[in-house]
């Protein structure tokens, strides 16, 4: 059941209290009044000049890689602190104005004001599981914020939401596909895997991984292991937001992330034979499989000789992983419909 959430209403003046003039306003306020309108002319700019390198008749692009582009130039190609800071508020104001639109302006509860999204194995490229009408696998995880779209969800009355995680499902599927003998061993051996992976990418015993490093680790790991590159893992985790809204990755430097993407491919050999091996066999057949359903997936988007751009290549490690992990999860979820009483769920 969704119980939709009461926007907070704004203190209302004092009954003889007149709202100031607007003119009264900007002398307050000053000069930086304008400042947003001065950031967005340099934005544009900027964006201009990119569009400019790459075809003269484009448009001024302000995707999001090229914002992300932008927030990489840094103050020797002109981007100030309140430039940067207006890119990264444009960037977070798109973020929650889909989250609104997705999570809340779409939802059409029943007469009861219940939901029922729908589940679909075949619509995402990658082949993971998806749903919709709202996607509900991609609520955003915001526990600690009692404003969260998480809590609109409400079970029925006498009943219960259950949460289950397959615990780094992903990071085991690549692990098993790649024949990766460091973390198979840790998974084997039940070792903290995320500290492993720190000492991987920061080159420290496993005593001497801080909380911190994990961390980082764990982050960093998630973001290189489908081949996606440094530049995509750096602008994932400059974006990092956490509960206090710090960004705690806001200045990692390029130099960074690339030794970080260095150290992952020396210190997993195999993981990098899987990628090559799993392009080379897209090359020659043109399908790729699953790892239980074997089921066949072609990539129309490659070129005429079979031959990937770096996106098909990243999707292709994605479909691997992904869409294995989507048949064990159908598998587990009917396990556990035959071992619950059709009382709970049933008819």
């Amino acid at each position: 059941k969704v119980q939709m959430p009461q926007p907070r209403q704004p203190e209302p003046p004092a009954d003889d209290e007149e709202p100031p003039h607007p003119s009264e306003v900007a002398a307050q306020v000053g000069p930086e009044a304008d400042a947003p309108n001065v950031h967005r002319g340099v934005v544009k700019d900027m964006a201009s000049k990119k569009g400019e390198k790459d075809d003269p008749e484009a448009d001024p692009s302000t995707s999001k890689d090229a914002l992300y582009e932008i927030l990489e130039w840094g103050p020797t190609r002109g981007i100030t602190a309140p430039v940067e800071e207006f890119v990264v508020s444009l960037l977070e104001w798109r973020r929650v104005t889909k989250l609104l639109s997705t999570y809340v302006l779409a939802l059409e509860p029943d007469a009861a004001g219940r939901i029922h999204p729908s589940w679909n194995s075949t619509s995402v490229v990658t082949g993971r599981q998806a749903s919709s009408g709202p996607n509900v696998q991609n609520l955003p995880d915001l526990k600690e914020d009692p404003d969260s779209l998480r809590s609109m969800y409400l079970a029925g009355p006498g009943r219960v939401l259950v949460s289950a995680d397959m615990e780094q499902l992903e990071l085991r599927l690549v692990a098993a596909l790649a024949g990766d003998d460091i973390w198979l061993d840790a998974f084997h051996s039940k070792k903290d895997v995320h500290k492993v992976n720190a000492m991987t990418f920061y080159k420290v015993p496993f005593e001497g991984v801080t909380k911190e490093l994990r961390t980082n680790g764990k982050n960093f790991v998630y973001r290189l292991i489908y081949r996606g590159g440094w530049k995509r893992a750096l602008q994932q985790m400059r974006m990092i937001r956490l509960h206090d809204g710090s960004r705690p990755y806001a200045d990692m430097a390029p130099a960074f992330a690339k030794l970080m993407q260095k150290n992952l491919i020396e210190g997993h050999p195999k993981l990098v034979k899987w990628w090559e091996d799993s392009e080379q066999e897209f090359r020659l057949a043109r399908v790729l499989h699953s790892l239980i359903s074997r089921r066949p997936r072609y990539f129309a988007d490659a070129g005429e000789n079979g031959e990937a751009d770096d996106e098909v290549v990243t999707e292709l490690i994605n479909y691997r992983v992904q869409s294995s992990g989507r048949d064990l999860l159908l598998r587990a979820i009917v396990r556990l419909m035959d071992e619950l009483p059709w009382g709970v769920y049933g008819p």
